[in-house]
C-alpha cells in the first residue's frame, strides 16, 4: 500500500506533535522532580534554621536560669559556707522553673558538689571545655542533655552550674511538629553503645540503628527505603575541641514521598493531555508547550526567592489548570513558611504563659535604648509571698493569677511604659523618661501589682517589692541595670519597704559580706579569731563581779570584721556553733587561770536561738566547765529577747535544763523585742540586761528614767537581777544605783579588752574600791 504525501505529511506532523509532546512531558516531569529536590533542600534549610534557633532559645533559656541562679546573693552564699541543703533547695527551685532535668554544681576544679545524674565526663576534660564554650550536649546516665555552665563568682569563681534539658524523643518529637521534618538525635562514639533518638517509629528507628552499626554515617539504602532526603548537622559536645571532633549529630530527613504527592495529579493529567494532543494540531502542541515553560520558568524563579528566605510577594499565575494548581501550592508553601517563622520569632521574644515581652525581648529593648543613649528607668518587680501562694494553692492557681495580673498591669501601662516578665514571678517595667513623671508612672504601676487578684469569686493577697534603677547614671548596660536593681529591691525587702532606689555602693556591701562568708569558715584555723572582757561591777561597791567575753576577728585579707557583719552571717549557717563553742572553751579556759590567780570573777557568753537547740553545743559547754572546775553558776547564758521568743517553748524547755545544771541565764537587750511578760516569767532567766539605748543618755532623757525605772521595779518582782548596759557616766551609775540596779556594764568603767589587759585593769580597779561602800 502506497503512503500518499498527504498520509505522510500527517504522519510527520504527527510524529513531530508526538515528540514535541513527549519532549514537553519530560522536561515538565524532570523540572518536577527537580522541583521537588529542591523544595526538600529548601525544607531543610529552614529546618535547619528553625531547629539551630530552637536550640539557641533552649541554651538561652539554661544560660538565664542558671545566671540567675549564680548571681543570687544566698545561693553564692549556701556555696561559699557549703550549705549542701540550700545548695539543693535553690539548685532544684531555680531548675524547677526552667522545666530543667539535669542539674549540677561543680567546683571550681571541676569536682561534682551537687548533681542530679551521673554524667560521663572527667572534671580535666569539663574544665578544658569550659574555657572555649561553656554549652554543649553531654551524655548522663545513658541520656543526652543539651547543657551550659555558668561560673559562681564572689567576685572570684567559687563554683559553676551546669543546667541541661533532656535531648529525648520528646523532643524530637516537638521539633518535627515545627521544623516539618524528621528528627533524630546520633550519638556514635566509637566503641561505646551508640544511642539513636528520632522522632519517628520504632522501625525507622531500628533499621536507622542498623545502619548505624554496620556502615557508620552511608544510609543511602536506608534513606532509599523510606525515600528520604537527608541533611547531617555535627553538634557540639561537652570535652571535645570543635564539633568536628564530637560524636554526636542530628539527621535532618524530609520525606520525597510527601513532597512528590502534589505532583501525582499534575503528572496523570499531562500523560491524558498526551493522548489526546496526539490528534491535534502543530500549532496546539506549540501553543501547548508555550504555555508550560513559562509558568515553569517563573516558578523556577519563586523558588530561587522562596529559597533566599522572601515570602511575602505571592506567584503571579493565574491559571485554572495543573500549573495554576502547583503555583497555588507554591503560595501555600511560601506562606507556612513564612507563619511558622513568626512564630518562632514571636516564641522566641515572649512569655508562652502571659503573652507579654520576654527577658530576651527585654535585653533587646534595653540594648538599644543604651546604644540610642536614652535616658530610661528600669524597675525590677519581685512578689514576695508568691512561694506561699504556690505551695497552698498550686501552681495552676498561681499561673493564672500571673496571666491576670499581667492583663492588669498592662492595661495600667501608658505609652511611654513597657511591662515584660523576667521569670517566674519577676517581672521588669521600662520607663522612658519624658514629659510625665517618672516617679508618679513608678507608683502608679506598683499599686497596680499590689492590689492582689481576684478569681472567681476568691480574691489572692500578692506582696509585691521592686528595686529602681537609672539609665545611664546608674550603668550603661543591660546586665549592670539588672544588678543594679537587684540590689536595690534586696535592700527595700531588707528594710521592709515596698520599694527602693539603687544607690552608688550598694553592691559593695554584698561583696563585703559574701567574701566575710567564704573567709570564715577558716577564720579559727587561721588563728584571726580573738577575745576581750569588759567588766561588769557592782552598782553599789563598784566591785567587779565578772566579765562578758565578746568576739573579735581581725582578717588578714578583710581587715577589722565587726561582730554585727560576721555573727548573721554565721547564723545563717552551722558556723555559728562552731564559733560559740570556740568562745566558751576560750573564755573557760582564760576564766579557769584567772580563778587560779585569785580572780572571782563570773562569764557571760552570748549565744544564739540556734545554740540553744543544738545538743552538740551545750554537751561540748558541759564538758568543758567539768574539764575545767569552773563552776556552773559562774557561767552566764546570755540570749538576747527576740532569740527566746523564737521556738520560744524548745527554748524554753532547754533554758530550764541548763537552770537545772547551775547556768545563769540572762535576757540580752531587753526592751528592744516583743516579748510578753507572760513569755518572760517562763524562760526561766536570772537575770535581765537592760538594753544600751536605753542607758546611754539616761540622764538626759526622761522617758528613758521611766523605762530604766520601772523595768528594774519589775525585774526584781519577778525575781531577776537588773544589769544595764551601756554606762556612760557617773550621773546615770548614781541613777541606776539609787534604783537599785545590781550590776552595771559599760565604758564609764572599762572597755573591752584583751586577757592581759584586764588583769591590770582589775587589780587597779579593785585596790581603788577595796574600802568601798557605795
Amino acid at each position: 500500500m502506497t503512503i500518499s504525501y498527504q498520509q505522510r505529511l500527517v504522519i510527520l506532523l504527527a510524529g513531530l506533535v508526538a515528540v514535541t509532546l513527549v519532549t514537553v512531558i519530560s522536561a515538565t516531569l524532570w523540572s518536577t522532580e527537580v522541583s521537588v529536590l529542591r523544595n526538600s533542600d529548601r525544607e531543610l534549610e529552614v529546618s535547619e534554621r528553625v531547629f539551630s534557633q530552637l536550640l539557641e532559645l533552649r541554651e538561652q533559656q539554661l544560660r538565664q536560669g542558671a545566671g540567675i541562679l549564680a548571681d543570687d546573693f544566698g545561693f553564692r552564699q549556701a556555696i561559699a559556707s557549703a550549705d549542701d541543703d540550700t545548695i539543693i533547695s535553690a539548685l532544684v527551685n531555680h531548675g524547677q522553673r526552667i522545666e530543667a532535668e539535669l542539674m549540677t554544681v561543680l567546683s571550681p576544679e571541676g569536682d561534682i558538689l551537687v548533681s542530679s545524674h551521673d554524667v560521663d565526663f572527667t572534671a580535666e576534660q569539663m574544665v578544658g571545655r569550659w574555657s572555649e564554650r561553656a554549652s554543649g550536649i553531654l551524655r548522663a546516665e545513658g541520656e543526652l542533655f543539651q547543657a551550659v555552665v555558668v561560673p559562681v563568682r564572689a567576685p572570684n569563681v567559687i563554683a559553676y552550674v551546669l543546667f541541661g534539658f533532656a535531648v529525648d524523643s520528646e523532643l524530637a518529637r516537638e521539633l518535627e511538629s515545627l521544623t516539618m521534618s524528621h528528627v533524630s538525635f546520633v550519638y556514635a562514639p566509637g566503641n561505646s553503645e551508640q544511642i539513636v533518638i528520632t522522632s519517628k517509629n520504632e522501625m525507622m528507628e531500628r533499621d536507622l540503628t542498623q545502619f548505624l552499626t554496620h556502615q557508620s554515617t552511608q544510609l543511602s539504602d536506608w534513606q532509599d527505603q523510606f525515600q528520604l532526603n537527608t541533611r547531617w548537622l555535627p553538634m557540639t559536645q561537652f570535652g571535645q575541641s570543635n564539633e568536628a571532633d564530637s560524636a554526636l549529630y542530628v539527621l535532618l530527613a524530609s520525606s520525597l514521598e510527601d513532597a512528590q504527592a502534589p505532583f501525582t495529579l499534575l503528572k496523570r493529567s499531562l500523560w491524558l493531555i498526551a493522548g489526546v494532543t496526539l490528534i491535534a494540531a502543530i500549532s496546539i502542541a506549540i501553543l501547548l508547550g508555550r504555555q508550560v515553560t513559562q509558568p515553569l520558568r517563573e516558578l523556577t524563579r519563586i523558588a530561587a526567592r522562596i529559597r533566599s528566605g522572601h515570602y511575602a510577594e505571592p506567584i503571579a499565575i493565574k491559571r485554572t489548570d495543573e500549573l495554576g494548581e502547583l503555583a497555588q501550592g507554591f503560595n501555600k508553601m511560601q506562606s507556612a513558611i513564612a507563619e511558622r517563622e513568626a512564630k518562632i520569632s514571636h516564641q522566641l521574644t515572649h512569655d508562652e504563659l502571659t503573652r507579654l515581652p520576654n527577658a530576651l525581648s527585654l535585653k533587646q529593648a534595653v540594648d538599644a535604648w543604651c546604644s540610642e543613649k536614652k535616658s530610661f528607668t528600669l524597675v525590677l518587680v519581685n512578689c514576695q509571698n508568691f512561694r506561699q501562694l504556690n505551695s497552698m494553692y498550686g501552681p495552676s492557681i498561681c499561673d493564672r493569677m500571673l496571666v491576670a495580673l499581667s492583663e492588669r498591669v498592662a492595661k495600667e501601662m501608658s505609652s511611654q511604659e513597657s511591662l515584660y516578665r523576667l521569670q517566674g514571678d519577676e517581672f521588669v517595667l521600662l520607663i522612658e523618661d519624658g514629659e510625665s513623671s517618672r516617679d508618679a508612672c513608678f507608683v502608679r504601676v506598683l499599686e497596680a501589682f499590689n492590689r492582689g487578684v481576684r478569681l472567681g469569686t476568691v480574691h489572692y493577697a500578692l506582696r509585691f517589692n521592686a528595686g529602681r534603677t537609672h539609665a545611664p547614671g546608674d550603668a550603661k548596660d543591660f546586665d549592670g541595670l539588672i544588678r543594679n536593681a537587684q540590689f536595690a529591691r534586696a535592700s527595700a525587702h531588707r528594710a521592709k519597704q515596698a520599694y527602693g532606689d539603687y544607690r552608688e555602693g550598694m553592691e559593695l556591701r554584698a561583696m563585703r559580706a559574701l567574701a566575710i562568708s567564704n573567709a570564715l569558715p577558716t577564720a579559727i584555723s587561721n588563728n584571726e579569731l580573738s577575745l576581750v572582757f569588759q567588766p561588769k561591777v557592782d552598782a553599789k561597791t563598784r566591785h567587779c563581779l565578772g566579765v562578758e567575753a565578746l568576739l573579735r576577728w581581725q582578717s588578714e585579707d578583710l581587715g577589722w570584721v565587726g561582730p554585727d557583719e560576721f555573727i548573721p552571717i554565721a547564723e545563717q549557717s552551722d558556723l555559728i556553733h562552731e564559733l560559740t563553742q570556740w568562745v566558751c572553751r576560750t573564755a573557760l579556759e582564760t576564766i579557769a587561770v584567772w580563778r587560779s590567780q585569785g580572780v572571782q570573777t563570773s562569764l557571760s557568753v552570748n549565744f544564739s536561738a540556734s545554740d540553744l537547740l543544738e545538743s552538740e553545743v551545750i554537751v561540748a559547754l558541759h564538758d568543758v566547765i567539768t574539764r575545767l572546775g569552773v563552776p556552773s553558776d559562774a557561767f552566764v547564758i546570755e540570749v538576747t529577747e527576740n532569740a527566746m521568743i523564737e521556738q520560744s517553748e524548745r527554748v524554753s524547755d532547754v533554758l530550764t535544763e541548763l537552770r537545772a545544771l547551775g547556768f545563769g541565764i540572762s535576757i540580752d537587750d531587753y526592751g528592744t523585742g516583743f516579748s510578753s511578760l507572760l513569755q518572760l516569767r517562763s524562760l526561766h532567766a536570772t537575770e535581765l540586761k537592760v538594753d544600751r539605748s536605753f542607758v546611754m543618755n539616761l540622764e538626759h532623757n526622761p522617758a528613758d528614767q521611766t523605762i530604766v525605772h520601772s523595768t528594774i521595779e519589775m525585774a526584781h518582782r519577778l525575781g531577776l537581777s537588773v544589769v544595764a548596759e551601756g554606762v556612760e557616766s557617773e550621773a546615770a551609775a548614781r541613777l541606776l544605783s539609787d534604783w537599785g540596779c545590781d550590776t552595771l556594764q559599760g565604758y564609764f568603767f572599762s572597755k573591752p579588752r584583751g586577757a592581759d589587759e584586764f588583769l591590770t585593769w582589775y587589780q587597779a580597779h579593785e585596790e581603788r574600791h577595796k574600802d568601798s561602800n557605795l
